[in-house]
């Protein structure tokens, strides 16, 4: 719920995502079709819920953890942020979840939304207090970082990272590139729990990666487990 980045390439794009979370809070189960809202999601055992889902042909969505800025815990909350993306699908658009979801209660995250077609790209932040949507340019590559783990000067540096990734002249496909960017992307930083791939004590730090490829040639997601190796590619047309 931590890292994600988008790399569109014409008419094609990648996404991918670092969940960086505390390994007690137990398994991420890899990602299976939800034949009811026709969604392919990884669960977080823990809450009954996923940080990343794809919706082929409409929708792909990766909620992180924070707003703007990192925010002080008022618990209890009404439910997990892990239930926004099928919440989402529920409402089924952005424009329906804006107007009829009801934010109040629920501790701050910023949900990215990347609409299939046309394509659109968007961040909708609910704060704690109010909601904000950002648009984003889609023929344009982004970062985002979770506010809650990363500082502003940590979040810029980490933009400062990917473009330098995005400089370097390669013959690999988008999600190849950014799947080598969230592997070792900021390698050379001395303090290990600001890299991309990142650790912080014993229990906290990037425990698995998910990524989609949508093109005309293939629409599949891929999961990899960091904790016990588990890698697998999912066709998403079936």
């Amino acid at each position: 719920m931590c890292t994600l980045t988008y790399l569109p390439h014409g008419d094609d794009f990648a996404m991918v995502s670092s969940r960086d979370e505390q390994r007690s809070r137990g398994v991420m189960g890899a990602p299976v079709p939800d034949p009811k809202p026709d969604a392919f999601y990884p669960m977080d055992v823990a809450s009954g819920g996923t940080w990343f889902l794809d919706k082929p042909g409409s929708f792909t969505l990766n909620v992180l953890n924070g707003g703007h800025v990192a925010h002080r815990r008022t618990p209890p909350y009404k439910h997990s942020r892990g239930l926004v993306p099928l919440r989402f699908v529920e409402l089924g658009s952005t424009e329906h979840f804006l107007s009829e979801y009801e934010f109040e209660g629920l501790e701050p995250f910023s949900l990215v939304v990347v609409e299939h077609e046309p394509r659109r790209v968007s961040t909708i932040v609910w704060t704690g207090t109010i909601v904000d949507h950002i648009e984003q340019n889609p023929g344009e590559p982004h970062i985002w970082s979770s506010a809650t783990l990363y500082d502003e000067a940590a979040r810029s540096r980490r933009v400062d990272w990917f473009k330098a990734m995005l400089s370097e002249p390669t013959n690999e496909r988008p999600i190849e590139r950014l799947l080598r960017f969230h592997r070792s992307g900021g390698s050379h930083w001395p303090d290990g729990a600001q890299r991309i791939l990142m650790q912080r004590g014993n229990d906290l730090g990037t425990i698995c990666h998910v990524a989609v490829e949508h093109s005309t040639a293939k629409d599949r997601m891929y999961f990899h487990d960091l904790t016990d190796g588990h890698e697998q590619w999912i066709d998403l047309r079936g």
